[in-house]
């Protein structure tokens, strides 16, 4: 889903049911676990930042999707055997019941809460 929402609020009232419960999970995990990062809308998603460091999310039509500016962070997701697919910076899950939240929360917070 390309969107063209200027808020993250607006991005989220636009994903379709079947997603949004997790990504709006996903939305309350980055918040809690990245305290220090800014939620903005940048590349037309969800996006996280803190000086250089950037995260993000965004729910395409067959996909929801997590970016990363860290490759050993899309390495650690793979590496749990969550179904996913995986790009250079980021991993795919087709469908919303493969991400496991608490270790999602545990790669996040090892890769990305130190800074």
């Amino acid at each position: 889903m390309r969107s063209e929402s200027e808020t993250v609020d607006e991005y989220l009232d636009e994903i379709p049911p079947e997603r949004a419960l997790a990504v709006n999970e996903l939305r309350k995990l980055f918040t809690e676990v990245l305290p220090v990062y800014s939620e903005t809308m940048k590349y037309n998603m969800p996006t996280y930042t803190n000086g250089n460091r950037v995260f993000a999310m965004a729910s395409q039509k067959q996909y929801i999707s997590l970016y990363f500016d860290r490759a050993n962070a899309v390495k650690d997701v793979v590496s749990t055997g969550m179904k996913c697919s995986a790009g250079k910076s980021c991993v795919r899950f087709t469908k919303a019941e493969n991400i496991d939240m608490i270790k999602i929360k545990k790669i996040i917070v090892a890769s990305y809460s130190y800074e």
